[in-house]
């Protein structure tokens, strides 16, 4: 009877193991991902959302979305960039209309018609997962001012 329970023992401590090596190897794999998605200098947007829509909530909320000037700014000089303004639901949203090439350096100036600015900088790629398989890298963040704006589906909430 002790051998049964020895052995038992041992088989559970072996699978274990398994389980620990599986679960490293895997996140070593998402680590990877992650750094080869973020190192990547061209900015992938998803085929399903081929332009970038920019919500604008708390403090920019109330601004005149009307009269914006949208610019790209990247080492071959600036580009003014075109867009719609949508109405989604109790947010001020607008998408651009142009299907942009970014690089992970190129910033976006967003100018109010009261001389406000917002600058999008530092864009950068992430890992997307589809049924637990890596389905490519895509634009995941940017930065505004000292603060993260996570990009979910393209869009980018700006608080």
């Amino acid at each position: 009877m002790d051998i049964l329970k020895q052995s038992k023992f041992l088989l559970i401590i072996k699978i274990s193991l398994l389980c620990i090596l599986f679960v490293e190897c895997d996140n070593s794999k998402k680590n990877s991902y992650s750094n080869d998605c973020y190192n990547d200098s061209i900015i992938h947007l998803r085929q399903t959302q081929e332009k970038i829509s920019i919500i604008f909530t708390g403090n920019y909320r109330n601004e005149n979305l009307k009269d914006l000037t949208i610019q790209q700014i990247n080492k071959t000089g600036k580009e003014n960039l075109d867009y719609e303004i949508l109405n989604n639901f109790s947010d001020n949203t607008i998408q651009l209309k142009n299907k942009l090439s970014i690089s992970y350096n190129d910033s976006i100036i967003v100018s109010f018609n009261n001389k406000n600015k917002i600058k999008l900088y530092n864009f950068r790629n992430t890992p997307h997962y589809g049924g637990k398989k890596m389905i490519g890298c895509y634009l995941g963040y940017c930065i505004l001012k000292n603060d993260t704006i996570v990009a979910v589906n393209g869009d980018l909430y700006l608080k």
